[in-house]
């Protein structure tokens, strides 16, 4: 009876109603396609990230990370050569070996990290093979390197020249040589454009003295949340005291942090626009008290307790909000959906600049439920901070009173 009188009551005064619910499914719709554009937009730039070169995690011996050494590798043997079969999201698992050297070319000379791959592999993992610019890309049993394009032009050095290198290898072996440069390499990284020199891994063992060893076994996850997931099943079966599993956000976290401050920015405009929202539901709430305190005073004088008129006051809010939330809910969704699937391009400068850094220059949205349910919680916590003023005025109200008023 109570939820009848209530649908009853709201369709009163139409106008009423569907402004009210039409401002509450605004509030959905804007606040939702925003956090869309802003999650699907983070989300791909991270995964432009992790899937070039850093991968969804990294595994390496204890204590590398902080204190990244030539001496600090480890054996690729053992646990390590099963990891791709420890759970379902990985998707592919590529070893490096990462250290410096100085590296010149007639009288120039400058300081390059060298990375050991494997070339197949690696190319699997962050189509490399499509970053050569000039040259080719190495074979899997090639002698030669690839290095940074601006590198190259440090250096004096183009696809066909020979690059001497000397560093310290494994232990404090002595580690030297000349290889023949096959081609360069853009990266999305401009540190590694100026300083980077890619090898095959075997190439790059033997250089440093450190056949079989690796200083990081990369992980490359199907899905961009499923990092967890899988960090926890390596840490079941890899011995913890004497391995390090990594995820993105611990190997990055000044990129979760821009994340972090760019999310706090919209909290703002999130905060003042359900601060109209809660007021705007609030003088209706306060209209509709006003408009029918004589008709709660005949309801309570004809035996309605105050407590049943409480619920079906409570009953014609929830319903109201229930109706913005679903309209602005299924519009939201329906136009994340439309710039998920066409994703806003940008131009200009911000353009030039993502493609600088090989970002595609694009805004998807996210389709991600949470967004638009957590709106949806949102304005039902309103709706509840709001009750308060009825049950007040409903507790107070006298019959006589009202029926006078």
């Amino acid at each position: 009876m109570l939820l009848r009188l209530a649908w009853r009551n709201i369709w009163r005064n139409k106008r009423r109603t569907i402004i009210t619910a039409s401002s509450i499914a605004f509030a959905v719709l804007f606040c939702g396609f925003m956090g869309a554009i802003q999650e699907g937009s983070w989300d791909h730039m991270i995964n432009n990230v992790v899937s070039s070169y850093t991968g969804h995690l990294q595994i390496h011996q204890k204590g590398y990370w902080d204190n990244p050494s030539i001496n600090d590798l480890m054996p690729m043997d053992g646990e390590l050569t099963s990891v791709k079969e420890l759970s379902e999201d990985i998707e592919t698992v590529v070893p490096r070996l990462e250290s410096f050297a100085l590296v010149s070319t007639g009288d120039k000379t400058r300081g390059a990290m060298v990375i050991g791959i494997n070339p197949d592999l690696e190319d699997d993992f962050s189509n490399i093979r499509d970053k050569v610019t000039k040259g080719s890309y190495l074979n899997s049993s090639d002698d030669g390197v690839l290095i940074g394009d601006r590198l190259g032009e440090l250096i004096d050095a183009v696809p066909g020249d020979t690059i001497f290198m000397i560093s310290q290898g494994y232990h404090g072996v002595n580690a030297a040589g000349k290889y023949p440069i096959r081609g360069y390499v853009h990266f999305p990284n401009p540190q590694f454009n100026k300083g980077a020199i890619i090898t095959h891994i075997d190439q790059a063992q033997y250089f440093y003295g450190a056949e079989g060893l690796i200083s990081a076994l990369v992980v490359k996850a199907r899905t961009l949340n499923s990092e967890a997931d899988i960090s926890e099943a390596i840490k079941q079966k890899l011995d913890t005291s004497r391995y390090e599993v990594m995820t993105y956000q611990e190997l990055m976290p000044e990129l979760i942090k821009s994340k972090q401050i760019d999310a706090s920015g919209n909290y703002i405009i999130f905060f003042v626009l359900y601060m109209i929202i809660a007021f705007g539901i609030f003088g209706t709430v306060l209209m509709m008290l006003k408009e029918r305190e004589y008709e709660f005073g005949v309801l309570m004088s004809i035996g309605l307790d105050k407590t049943k008129l409480f619920m079906m006051v409570w009953l014609e809010l929830i319903i109201l909000a229930t109706i913005g939330v679903v309209v602005g809910i299924f519009i939201a969704y329906g136009v994340s959906y439309y710039f998920h699937v066409n994703p806003i391009v940008l131009t200009g400068e911000f353009a030039d600049a993502m493609e600088n850094f090989e970002f595609d220059p694009i805004m998807p949205a996210s389709i991600n439920p949470r967004i638009f349910i957590t709106q949806a919680i949102i304005v039902y916590f309103i709706c509840v901070a709001i009750i308060i003023f009825p049950y007040l005025h409903v507790r107070k109200l006298q019959p006589v009173k009202a029926m006078r008023a």
